[in-house]
């Protein structure tokens, strides 16, 4: 049987290989790197592009973005270095609040 940590691990997962069919495949996080692919390299995903995607995708279902958001923020935890506490959650997160 699975561990939490695995059952979470699975589903951040399913979620990161999901956005492009919620947001399209423009404005994507880079692999591990978490840069917009469609900004460029100097802009931290998600972009204002990717914002406005997640929004329309979730219109009028903000818990359901926001629960999404977690499983990508978990993801975004194991592919990049440690950051200073809350930041990341600020950005992948904290802009929905």
């Amino acid at each position: 049987m699975a561990t939490r940590e695995e059952r979470l691990s699975a589903a951040a997962a399913r979620a990161y290989k999901s956005l492009e069919t919620r947001i399209g495949d423009d404005h994507l996080p880079s692999p591990g790197l978490w840069w917009c692919r469609g900004c460029g390299q100097d802009v931290e995903w998600p972009c204002a592009a990717a914002r406005a995607s997640l929004v329309k995708a979730y219109s009028g279902d903000r818990p359901g973005l926001l629960f999404y958001l977690d499983l990508l923020y978990a993801r975004a935890l194991v592919d990049l270095p440690p950051q200073p506490k809350g930041q990341l959650r600020a950005r992948i997160v904290g802009w929905a609040r």
